[in-house]
């Protein structure tokens, strides 16, 4: 869907740091992506609707609310999870961000962008879903 992947190129223009960005559809298929390097797209967008439904379990479990988002922490950068409910359906963003990247900016542009996607997916303009 190009209306996804022009969302996910402002993302990556306007937050320093991040090198590959995508969205996964609920049956863990690529929807859109912006790829750097070595990424296996359908591998990455498989695992990303995957963790993000075990995080959805296990807070469940726990009594908590809904889970916004996952963030793995490694040596050299981050990978954000985050659910991108639409439609009736749950979707998957993820994001690769370099170690310097700020990791609050990050979270909050992608939420932003979260809010955009789910509205893409739904049907309304991305100026009504964040706004």
């Amino acid at each position: 869907m190009e209306a996804c992947r022009e969302e996910l190129r402002r993302l990556r223009n306007s937050t320093p740091g991040i090198q590959s960005l995508g969205l996964a559809g609920p049956d863990g298929f690529e929807v859109a992506s912006l790829l750097r390097g070595s990424v296996d797209q359908n591998k990455i967008a498989a695992l990303t609707s995957t963790m993000v439904a075990v995080a959805h379990a296990v807070t469940r479990e726990c009594g908590l609310a809904t889970t916004r988002e996952v963030i793995l922490e490694t040596d050299s950068g981050r990978v954000l999870l985050m659910d991108v409910p639409a439609a009736e359906m749950r979707y998957a963003l993820y994001v690769i961000a370099a170690d310097e990247a700020l990791l609050g900016r990050t979270i909050g542009q992608t939420r932003a962008c979260a809010a955009n996607l789910a509205g893409i997916l739904s049907g309304a303009k991305p100026s009504e879903a964040n706004g």
